[in-house]
């Protein structure tokens, strides 16, 4: 290959990677705006779960260190709630949370009475967890809510660009998703 023509090459390789971290630092700031908007605009019925984790600590008054907020309940609640139960472990890798963190958050839970521990029936020495009916409750008012804001937001755009919108989210979450398995089946092995 000719000098000039891989000069040129990795030029374009160097300007698609720039274009490709300039998208992604105004796609994570997007992100975190609409998320500021969506989190000012929750009901009183489902700021406890915001206040509750950003409170840090559990009604025992044990310090929990735990730096999370509304959307890490919904995603663990929804988890659970699709699943049935899980032990911490399961939990942990489900939700990509390091378990420390998602031990604090459940703690969080239990003591409000959203998730309840129990003995797995083969091994009494492993510990499951499931959501009780209110965490059931909160999980479907909390998804009712973000559905009503969704809407909210999407029928303010055009037809064509909630389109191009769902289509980009869409391709977003199955780009994830497959990372997330590709993942998992690395630590398999």
């Amino acid at each position: 290959m000719r000098w000039k023509e891989l000069h040129r090459r990795m030029t374009d390789d160097l300007r698609r990677q720039e274009d490709i971290d300039e998208v992604a630092r105004i796609s994570s700031n997007q992100l975190l705006q609409t998320w500021l908007i969506i989190d000012k605009m929750l009901p009183e019925q489902l700021r406890s779960i915001r206040d509750g984790l950003e409170q840090r600590r559990t009604r025992s008054g044990q310090g929990t260190r735990l730096a999370t907020n509304f959307m890490m309940f919904v995603c663990a609640a929804g988890i659970l709630y699709r699943d049935g139960s899980l032990t911490m472990g399961e939990l942990s890798r489900a939700t990509a949370i390091p378990q420390s963190t998602t031990t604090r958050m459940v703690d969080w839970m239990v003591d409000n009475g959203y998730v309840e521990r129990f003995p797995d029936d083969e091994d009494r020495r492993v510990v499951r967890i499931r959501l009780t009916d209110s965490g059931r409750e909160l999980l479907l008012a909390a998804r009712a809510q973000l559905r009503e804001l969704s809407a909210l937001f999407l029928k303010r755009l055009p037809a064509v660009q909630r389109a191009i919108l769902i289509s980009g989210l869409t391709d977003i979450v199955s780009v994830w998703q497959r990372g997330q398995e590709e993942q998992n089946a690395a630590a398999h092995y």
